[in-house]
């Protein structure tokens, strides 16, 4: 039973307190560290993709986007220890699913983690990541893990209703 969290993003994001965590992809995406070409908007029908680590220097696929009105997305991550993640516990590490909508600019909204039941309960929502053979149902589409390793993730996104 996947959860929506309106409460916010826990630890997660370097702007959140307390912070263990990195910038969110989002994050440095805005900032400029990932090109257009390491982000994928996806379709509105099923797809697979393969997210390269946050945290990995590299020029692969980083975040994988759903548009689901004009002013909200699904940011869909890979999550590893590493880089600023230096404190993030192996048990943390998998898929960041987080919905962000821009119309919502009060202090602490507009940016909200998407999880299971199981990972919205740990500390500071840190097993908010999903893991292999994980999934979560968000605006109309399930999000799943497929594969996981050392590599980052593949993740399936499909249009269910």
């Amino acid at each position: 039973f996947p959860s929506h969290d309106r409460d916010g993003m826990g630890g997660w994001g370097l702007m959140s307190l307390p912070s263990v965590t990195d910038l969110l992809g989002w994050d440095k995406y805005l900032a400029g560290y990932y090109s257009d070409a390491q982000i994928r908007c996806l379709p509105t029908s099923k797809t697979i993709s393969l997210l390269t680590p946050n945290v990995a220097t590299s020029q692969q696929e980083k975040l994988a986007v759903i548009p689901i009105t004009n002013s909200k997305i699904i940011v869909i991550e890979s999550v590893r220890v590493g880089g600023f993640n230096y404190k993030l516990p192996k048990s943390s590490e998998g898929v960041l699913v987080y919905e962000i909508d821009v119309d919502e600019t009060d202090y602490h909204k507009g940016v909200y983690i998407i999880s299971t039941d199981r990972g919205l309960s740990t500390d500071n929502k840190l097993g908010a990541p999903l893991r292999l053979n994980e999934s979560v149902v968000a605006s109309g589409y399930k999000i799943s893990v497929i594969q996981s390793g050392n590599f980052g993730d593949i993740v399936e996104v499909q249009k269910i209703s």
